[in-house]
């Protein structure tokens, strides 16, 4: 079907970070207009680097933007390590948008619900116990966190993060792991 055709137009989570630059580069050269660099670029480091070697002019985000859509403002505020990153899994567009889903975000919940998902300061604030420091259980931390009410996460192993660590184990899913640091 159209899925099918379309999956191998966005990048797998194995390729590298700014893996088409060159493209934007090689045009570049070509032309005397300014040119757009896109492509997997993940960090503020990576796209200040492209620009400051010439490779672009300017550099586009897409998916990195539905992870965490304040990432340019962390990178300007110098608030890098806060950027939720994208983890190229693809459930945003990959297959959503060929079968005319809302768009999603595996590291980002609020993605595609931003119009009725709003963090509105609760009444009272109150003492929530979160069980189990897994994908849920950590966003259901943060997210009471972030209304202002007093957070105790209960895991019993020793690490949070649940069952990313097996999902990131085989050969170019290591940025599930990301989901969890």
């Amino acid at each position: 079907g159209t899925y099918d055709s379309m999956a191998t137009v966005i990048e797998p989570m194995s390729f590298p970070e700014g893996w088409k630059i060159y493209l934007a580069e090689t045009i570049k050269r070509a032309v005397k207009i300014p040119v757009i660099g896109v492509g997997v670029i993940r960090s503020p480091e990576f796209a200040e680097q492209a620009l400051k070697e010439g490779r672009a002019d300017f550099i586009a985000l897409g998916r990195a933007l539905l992870a965490d859509p304040h990432w340019p403002r962390k990178a300007k505020e110098g608030r890098v390590k806060e950027i939720i990153p994208c983890i190229s899994c693809n459930e945003c567009i990959g297959g959503r948008t060929f079968r005319n889903l809302h768009v999603r975000c595996a590291v980002n919940p609020a993605t595609g619900r931003e119009g009725w998902l709003q963090r509105l300061p609760p009444e009272k604030k109150k003492k929530v116990v979160v069980v189990g420091g897994g994908p849920a259980g950590l966003m259901a931390a943060l997210t009471a966190k972030r209304r202002g009410h007093r957070v105790t996460l209960y895991e019993k192993s020793e690490h949070l993060g649940g069952q990313l660590r097996l999902a990131a184990a085989p050969p170019g899913r290591e940025k599930i792991a990301w989901f969890g640091d």
